[in-house]
């Protein structure tokens, strides 16, 4: 009995792509900065044992910027938890929406964000960046739309309105809202 949930342990870690590393060597990333239109730059910050991360990588577009983020760190980077997707004033607002929502990477439930500038130097210079926004969002009004409901305003619409976020002594801060026209 022994040498069969072995076998079957050892099974699901080598289907999991989990060969090699613990299962519990995961840092879930919870915010995610895309800069460019291709090729792409993306801002990771993880957060693993109350450390903050910040990774960045590079690609021809979002999903195999992403399949980049595999190789970085000591641990294995999941982009699946992800809560806020910001977008710098580079990146191609469709694209990454469709590539998101078809490779279902982030999680639908990510709400999208746009910076004013940089999404990258943004995550990086704003400390505990997620529990901001989430604060932002539940407390101060700000109206940020899921993945899905912007991608869906997006198709229908042909636009859709996002809040700007500016960084102020190393917090995010609401600078409005804008309207982005899909292409």
């Amino acid at each position: 009995m022994r040498g069969r949930l072995a076998a079957g342990v050892l099974c699901l870690a080598a289907l999991s792509g989990c060969a090699g590393r613990e299962l519990t060597d995961v840092t879930l990333i919870q915010a995610l900065g895309v800069d460019g239109a291709g090729p792409v730059e993306l801002t990771a910050v993880g957060e693993d044992e109350g450390e903050r991360t910040v990774y960045r990588v590079r690609g021809e577009n979002v999903t195999l910027a992403q399949e980049g983020l595999k190789d970085l760190g000591e641990t294995r980077l999941e982009v699946t938890h992800v809560a806020q997707l910001v977008l710098g004033r580079s990146a191609d607002l469709t694209d990454t929406l469709w590539r998101e929502v078809i490779h279902r990477k982030s999680g639908y439930g990510a709400t999208v964000w746009l910076a004013d500038g940089e999404a990258g130097a943004l995550l990086e210079g704003s400390a505990d960046l997620s529990r901001r926004l989430k604060a932002m969002e539940e407390n101060a009004g700000v109206r940020a739309p899921t993945l899905m409901e912007a991608l869906s305003t997006l198709t229908r619409e042909g636009q859709v309105e996002l809040p700007v976020l500016t960084a102020a002594d190393g917090a995010p801060e609401l600078a409005g809202y804008r309207t982005v026209k899909g292409r």
